[in-house]
């Protein structure tokens, strides 16, 4: 390297350090960033080309929209480099996003919260990453505002039976709680809300056990008399939950249970008709069909059920991560490890792997903070291979360099 190249590598380097020293390490300190590989490493390569490209129209009210990940790469990369433009391009791109969910019009008009809480928790990850307080103070008062409006903002056209704000839903063990979750601890965060961290962490550990749900919320249901624990969503079957209702948590302690029938799943064993459930979340892996009734217990699962496993342990690994970096560490011990659960429970169902590659990020991170080695791909920088609110955890997360640059995996593909 030359001299004029050391010295201007010496100054991104320091830039990009003091840039990040007032973040509130909401999912990564600089100084993790500034220890990742970088140079050849493919994973390094992939987010560099990923906060390089477009990432499309952001919009909240759209829930398979993955621009928010996007705007964490654009993070990551400016975090790592210094990259001033990249700065502005993340700033640009998560105020747009802000824009898409801010009007009574648009309140009114977003079809649920799903699109929103998919995408919030990212958002907020992005602007720490830049730290949009220092280098933009008006938009982060914009932002921050904006933030604290979503928290409770009614959206009209939501599913009632699990509320109509972030708030309200998160006081769910539906698919939408465990997804409001994400947005909520992360909103709290920002916004400097110690206690509404601390909320949002009693709320995790209730998903095991029901000890630690906060006095004065009710889990409801509009049929219901009050006090009940959960929310008979549509994948509710009893017949995969461990105990009775009064007694039953989202994440399932270990209970053998038996098929009672004939087993509607072409996918599942005929010859094998008992297993444990210990880790599965049983009002989602009782699905038969993606947005369909659920079926009485089965093995192995249904591939629907399979699929939304994954979905929501999606939102709980961004709840558990976003919770240690909070300070709360014991996230991923709580409850005999219930993550790490869910994930053993997946591999006893021959789940080990995602059908979705949006979803593949979850395993480096499990991999990382267990100290364990269930399969990992590379994740792709287009496409379906970005995850809805997280992605790239293959650089962030990985317990060694990866290799060459990274191929696009299709959903349902392998590479």
């Amino acid at each position: 390297m030359n001299k004029t190249k050391a010295v201007l590598a010496t100054i991104v380097l320091l830039f990009a350090t003091e840039a990040g020293a007032a973040t509130k390490n909401i999912w990564m300190s600089n100084a993790e960033i500034m220890a990742l590989p970088t140079g050849t490493d493919g994973a390094w390569l992939n987010v560099q080309r990923a906060a390089d490209s477009s990432w499309g129209t952001p919009d909240l009210k759209d829930q398979n929209k993955t621009h928010a990940a996007y705007c964490v790469a654009g993070g990551l990369v400016y975090s790592r480099t210094g990259d001033a433009a990249l700065r502005i391009k993340t700033r640009d791109g998560l105020m747009a996003a802000k824009r898409t969910l801010d009007e009574t019009a648009e309140f009114e008009s977003a079809s649920n919260i799903l699109g929103s809480f998919r995408q919030i928790s990212a958002y907020v990850i992005a602007a720490d990453l830049i730290d949009l307080e220092a280098f933009a103070p008006d938009s982060h008062t914009v932002f921050t505002a904006w933030l604290t409006t979503m928290k409770t903002q009614e959206l009209q056209n939501s599913n009632p039976l699990f509320g109509k704000s972030l708030k309200r839903s998160h006081e769910s063990t539906a698919q939408w709680g465990l997804g409001s979750g994400t947005a909520m601890i992360a909103i709290a965060r920002y916004l400097g809300d110690s206690a509404g961290v601390a909320r949002c962490d009693s709320f995790f550990r209730a998903y095991g056990d029901q000890s630690y749900f906060p006095s004065g919320s009710v889990w409801f249901y509009p049929s219901a008399t009050g006090g009940d624990y959960y929310i008979r969503n549509g994948g509710y079957e009893a017949s995969w939950i461990c105990s009775d209702t009064a007694s039953w948590v989202a994440i399932s302690p270990s209970c053998v249970k038996i098929e009672a029938g004939d087993n509607v799943c072409t996918d599942s064993d005929p010859t094998i008709e008992s297993a444990d459930i210990d880790g599965a979340i049983a009002t989602e892996i009782s699905r038969a069909v993606s947005g369909g009734v659920p079926t009485p217990f089965v093995w192995p699962p249904c591939t629907a059920g399979k699929m939304y496993q994954w979905s929501n342990m999606n939102y709980l690994f961004i709840q558990a991560e976003l919770l240690y970096k909070a300070g709360y560490t014991g996230a991923y011990s709580y409850n005999g490890s219930m993550m790490k659960r869910m994930m053993d429970f997946n591999v006893r169902a021959g789940n080990e792997s995602p059908q979705f590659s949006s979803m593949r990020w979850m395993s480096w991170l499990i991999n990382y903070r267990y100290g364990t080695s269930y399969i990992t791909y590379p994740l792709g920088n287009t496409g379906v291979s970005v995850g809805w609110g997280m992605s790239w955890t293959d650089w962030t997360h990985a317990a060694a360099p990866c290799p060459e640059p990274l191929p696009l995996i299709q959903d349902g593909g392998v590479p």
